[in-house]
């Protein structure tokens, strides 16, 4: 066997691995589940008409008016838009935790 092919083979391995891994990370899954929402949410509900009835209200009624809007919506929406929020907020906490910093670390 070449050199070549073995770092062919070799390399082929890794990018496996490391799809692999990156496949299987917890933020991977929540960006899913988060594209998934809100595809669902935009077929649920026409966001255009939502977006050209809120420009119409004042500002001081926006407050009462989602809550009109979350109260005259279907159960299923709800839900969907739950997981959206959960999903998101639930998103920093899956990311890696790294040092950000300029100074070098003290050995």
């Amino acid at each position: 066997m070449h050199t070549t092919q073995l770092h062919t083979i070799v390399m082929r391995r890794v990018y496996y691995s490391f799809a692999l891994r990156l496949a299987t990370h917890t933020t991977t899954l929540y960006l899913a589940i988060l594209a998934v929402s809100v595809y669902a949410l935009g077929y649920f509900v026409h966001v255009q008409a939502v977006l050209n009835t809120a420009a119409q209200v004042p500002a001081g009624e926006f407050g009462p008016f989602i809550l009109r809007l979350l109260a005259n919506t279907d159960g299923i929406t709800l839900v969907v838009l739950g997981v959206i929020i959960m999903t998101s907020l639930s998103i920093p906490f899956s990311l890696p935790n790294y040092q950000r910093t300029l100074r070098p670390q003290a050995a």
